[in-house]
């Protein structure tokens, strides 16, 4: 539209006569929608200055354009009477050349001529003269866009050329230490460089974890771990009860699924249960939360119950040999089965359970394994424990409000990812001072796991499934409303 104020009369008929304006009118025409010759959008604003010929055989000639059929005519009218023939010339002139060639000062100087000669024309035929100033600006938003992509891209492709050339470098270095662990070389680099081997080695992972696996109400579903595309739902027997948890079992892509009455052992392929490990309780609501399945016996860890422990060579049911909540059951690599209650650290060792001296200062909110080290997590710490003695090694104390945490497999060894009450997750090396922040708008994530190339969150309300890809600290791959599709909040994950 053009920007004078087109109320303003320009020619009326007054007492029978015929009035016209005798100032110059300014006059702008902007055409957003053309298109190139590749198919670009171009945008164009032309601008000229018009007036009145006084001539009495010009005057009968705006008379017959402007007021044949009616007693006034406006400045709109009369950048209305242009309108049509400047878009015309305007879109067979940029039709005729790409978008890079339209911006060009030739073509930008031939469109020019193509809408004087237009408006010239236009304006010989309604008794009106064209007059200076006279300008034109022309753009292709598309074209830049595209131009931006295509230099971000190129970008990204040095850069990613320059991550693998100090990756390289690294491995280099790493092999020169044996017994020395990727996080501890990464320590010893400038603060410039390991932010890169960081990224450059989430960019060179592979997993074989392709599955991401959800227990929902009585339903199993499985996502691709690559995109958090839906693939199937399988729904689970109740014979133990509403589902709590699920875990690869590590080998045939087998899950444990933890349940109220029990846990047990699941062919997702055959859909077929393997094998039952009953809990005959007293009222429980809940499940059990983690599960560890040996070559003797099986244990798992229950909010409510404790710990139970179930003798593989038997159809028993199991029996508690832990009668206080319990939770985070793991094994370090020396064998050890080490599980939290409340803030104390404890250790199932044949049979019976003792407490380990740990300093927490509250709830344990993750126990991870760490090489030689343990890692317990409470709301405002990162302790490091010997994994072999549980002598305490370091107490991190960099962070507040940790609600939830996961070990993140990187090289040899693992990172920390810990969702705290802040929108995104930190990402922090127990062997060096590096944390990087992978961004989102949730925050407060109810439960985290990860594989070497994604982190899988949990949103607080336990309705949503936020999905990260390793070497993108961006923002999430995708978010999933797993409520809405099993109407039922998410009770456990799993990478598989």
């Amino acid at each position: 539209m053009s920007s004078t104020v087109t109320a303003i009369p320009f020619a009326r008929y007054e007492n029978g006569h015929l009035a016209v304006r005798t100032t110059p009118m300014h006059l702008r025409w902007a055409f957003s929608n053309l298109l190139s010759a590749d198919q670009h959008v171009i945008q164009v604003v032309f601008e000229c200055t018009v007036e009145p010929i006084s001539s009495e055989t010009e005057l009968r000639m705006l008379e017959e354009t402007f007021l044949a059929d009616r007693d006034s005519a406006s400045i709109d009218d009369v950048r209305e009477r242009f309108q049509g023939a400047l878009a015309d010339a305007a879109q067979r002139d940029v039709a005729k050349a790409s978008a890079e060639e339209c911006l060009k000062l030739k073509s930008v100087e031939r469109l020019r001529e193509s809408l004087l000669e237009a408006v010239r024309s236009t304006a010989f035929s309604s008794g009106l003269a064209i007059l200076d100033p006279i300008s034109l600006a022309i753009d292709s938003p598309s074209l830049k866009d595209q131009q931006l992509k295509a230099l971000r891209a190129k970008s990204q492709v040095e850069h990613l050329r320059q991550l693998r050339a100090v990756f390289t470098e690294f491995e280099a270095i790493h092999r020169q230490t044996p017994g020395i662990s990727a996080a501890a070389t990464l320590s010893k680099l400038t603060a410039d460089h390991q932010h890169d081997v960081l990224r450059a080695g989430f960019s060179n992972a592979k997993s074989t974890q392709k599955t991401i696996w959800i227990t929902s109400g009585l339903e199993l579903i499985r996502l691709c771990a690559e995109t958090g595309r839906h693939q199937e739902g399988i729904e689970l027997p109740t014979i133990l009860g509403p589902i709590r948890s699920v875990q690869s079992a590590g080998t045939n892509n087998r899950l444990v699924i933890g349940a109220r009455d029990g846990v047990f052992l699941f062919d997702p392929t055959a859909r077929s249960v393997l094998r039952l490990y009953r809990y005959i309780g007293n009222g429980q609501t809940s499940g059990f939360n983690h599960v560890i399945v040996g070559s003797e016996c099986v244990v798992a860890t229950h909010a409510q119950v404790g710990v139970v422990r179930w003798v593989q060579s038997t159809e028993e049911d199991g029996k508690v040999i832990f009668s206080s909540p319990a939770r985070h059951l793991t094994m370090t690599k020396d064998g050890h089965l080490l599980f939290s209650s409340g803030a104390s650290l404890l250790r199932l060792k044949d049979g019976s359970v003792s407490k380990i001296d740990c300093p927490t200062t509250g709830d344990i909110v993750g126990i991870a394994s760490c090489g030689d080290a343990l890692l317990v997590i409470t709301a405002i710490e990162v302790i490091r424990l010997n994994a072999t003695t549980f002598q305490t090694i370091t107490i991190d104390r960099r962070f507040s409000q940790i609600q939830s945490a996961a070990a993140l497999p990187w090289m040899d060894s693992i990172r920390l990812v810990l969702a705290t009450d802040q929108p995104g997750l930190i990402c922090a090396g127990a062997e060096d001072a590096l944390v990087t922040l992978y961004r989102s708008t949730s925050s407060a994530l109810k439960s985290l796991t990860a594989s070497p190339t994604r982190i899988a969150g949990v949103s607080l309300d336990r309705g949503r499934l936020i999905l990260w890809n390793t070497a993108d600290e961006d923002g999430p791959i995708t978010e999933m409303n797993v409520a809405a599709l099993t109407h039922h909040r998410i009770a456990g994950l799993t990478f598989a």
